[in-house]
């Protein structure tokens, strides 16, 4: 109710009317035939029977078009509801940590949470069982007076009907559990399959389309089955709640038959009895459906909350020991005793990290693949928090200094950068907004192609959007990811892999280029190749997760050690 009163209050307005026309609805519904039998059993005047129905009618009239309106104005209060409840389900997600997104249980949380949007299901599954419940002891009222026996039938029935439920309530717990875990499968194989570029590439030039269907056809198997399973168990109980009812029907009708034969019973109360305790028996299984229909959907919100919170601790751990960035020109990041493994494993990635990053030097981080250098930008970046030991920017540690103040200090490329289906100038400034980006795009070597395009930098990098949109090629989109950070104008630069989409002659002038550029700015390279290392300020060797070496080129050189090694390699293959 709370959650429902944050994100559409107008709902309320339109719950308790609902709730009395309904009400009023069905007991007028059992009580006017009753009434309508009666007039022509005890052979009324005609006018007056006219005026029985004509009054029913004019009421049915009215109440179903109030109940109408009303139904339209909680449709468009559902609506606002979802839009709003599942922006801030996106939201969480974006703002989560990258270590609670990249659990595989955290990714199941996100999908259930999802279903949230369901919650202002709640509500009317209230308003139904409150309609009910008024309907129920109106019903009992009627039935009350002639016979209680009825009633003692009916909840024999509930009580079946009740233990059903429960039993159902608990497989569709796990079930819905089972299917999160197997449609997270089959988002990922339809994303492979319809739209992702470099996926339909694979499939066709390595005739692997049977070994891709036969994964899709057994995530459909799978669901298929738990479909079916849950189908089984419900058909059983509905078998069997059938011939209950069939039965309890035919008692009920056979004792009110001999009544009326034994003129115990007017052929009026007849009816009305009899369609009393048939809708009686309606509404108790209706109900007892209501609650374990209420029960799954408060599963619903908690999975929400559970979302919720497990943002919320991660604020809260920020906002313990916050202390704000002074502010200044000034970079100097320092690595102390950092020990580092990832959630879930024994292993150290990182093992006792001691690295000190001038103002304005370039730093590049090298090492043969698994050494530990893009573990060493994500706990930089805040992706993940140190197991042990601290990481501080300008005296601070840097999980005590708020995002907002953080992150604009900070502009990065990463292996995994990604260019977004819009234009070329919204993915380097990352805003609505127009503003001028040819000194950026002049300083990756991006002018010439960009001023060639029909549309310049409002061309969109796909035709998702537009048909005019185009497709570009790996080393242009790294050149966008790093005009991207170049436009951010950010105090330090982080580049993680920023030019593997390049030649090595294109590579090294894009480095000499991106140093002038950066001549006053804080930059951290990490490369397989060591085009940069040349002209960097200072290079830190990674190997096993340790600091092997660290030093100049020249010093790094002059030791015979692992960059030595690594140098002349590469070296030897350009040659």
């Amino acid at each position: 109710m709370r959650l429902i009163a944050s994100y559409a209050p107008r709902y309320f307005l339109f719950f308790v009317p609902q709730v009395l026309l309904s009400s009023f609805l069905s007991l007028l519904s059992v009580y006017v035939p009753k009434l309508i039998i009666e007039c022509l059993t005890d052979k009324t005047e005609y006018r007056r029977i006219v005026m029985v129905i004509a009054l029913f009618c004019i009421a049915l009239f009215f109440v179903r078009g109030l109940m109408t309106i009303l139904e339209k104005k909680n449709r468009i209060c559902v609506e606002k509801f979802n839009a709003r409840l599942m922006l801030e389900i996106g939201s969480i997600a974006m703002d989560l940590n990258l270590s609670a997104l990249e659990s595989t249980s955290q990714k199941d949380n996100i999908r259930l949470a999802g279903n949230a949007s369901a919650t202002i299901g709640i509500l009317e599954t209230i308003k139904q069982m409150i309609q009910n419940a008024i309907t129920l002891v109106g019903y009992i009222l009627i039935i009350a007076q002639y016979n209680v026996l009825y009633f003692v039938v009916v909840a024999a029935l509930l009580l079946v009907k009740i233990a059903f439920t429960a039993v159902n309530y608990r497989k569709s717990i796990a079930m819905m559990m089972a299917s999160a875990k197997n449609d997270r499968v089959g988002d990922y194989l339809t994303s492979i399959c319809y739209f992702h570029q470099g996926a339909a590439k694979e499939i066709r030039v390595n005739g692997i389309q049977g070994w891709f269907l036969n994964k899709v056809r057994a995530f459909r198997l799978t669901m298929v089955h738990m479909q079916y399973q849950d189908f089984k168990r419900i058909f059983l109980f509905n078998m069997i709640e059938a011939v209950l009812y069939a039965c309890s029907s035919y008692f009920i009708l056979y004792s009110l038959s001999n009544f009326y034969m034994a003129g115990r019973l007017s052929l009026a109360n007849f009816s009305l009895l009899f369609s009393t305790i048939t809708a009686t028996s309606a509404v108790l299984g209706a109900l007892t459906d209501l609650v374990s229909q209420y029960n799954r959907q408060l599963q619903n919100v908690a999975d929400f909350e559970a979302l919720r919170a497990l943002s919320e601790e991660g604020s809260a751990a920020t906002e313990q020991r916050r202390e704000y960035l002074k502010t200044g020109e000034t970079v100097s990041i320092v690595f102390s005793h950092v020990w580092f493994s990832y959630p879930g494993c024994d292993d150290y990635v990182l093992e006792n990290i001691n690295l000190q990053i001038g103002d304005r030097e370039k730093l590049v981080v090298v090492g043969y693949n698994g050494a530990g250098k893009s573990t060493l930008i994500k706990l930089l970046c805040k992706f993940y928090r140190p197991t042990l030991g601290t990481i501080t920017l300008n005296g601070t540690d840097i999980w005590d200094i708020p995002d907002e103040q953080y992150y604009p200090r900070i502009g990065a490329v990463f292996q995994d950068y990604t260019t977004f289906a819009f234009t070329i100038a919204e993915n380097i400034t990352m805003r609505e907004e127009k503003d001028d980006i040819s000194r950026v795009l002049s300083e990756v070597d991006l002018d010439e192609f960009v001023n060639g395009l029909p549309n310049g930098t409002d061309t969109y990098l796909s035709k998702k959007f537009s048909s005019d949109g185009m497709e570009i090629s790996g080393g242009q989109g790294q050149r966008i990811a790093l005009a991207r950070a170049l436009y951010k104008n950010a105090l330090l630069l982080i580049l993680d892999e920023p030019t593997a989409s390049l030649d090595v002659k294109a590579e090294s002038q894009l480095y000499e280029k991106f140093m002038q550029t950066a001549k006053d700015k804080t930059a951290i390279f990490i490369s397989h190749r060591l085009t940069a290392s040349q002209i960097a300020d200072k290079i830190v060797v990674l190997s096993g997760g340790k600091i092997a070496e660290y030093g100049t080129h020249r010093e790094l050189m002059q030791r015979q050690g692992l960059y030595a090694v690594m140098f002349q390699k590469q070296s030897e293959a350009y040659i």
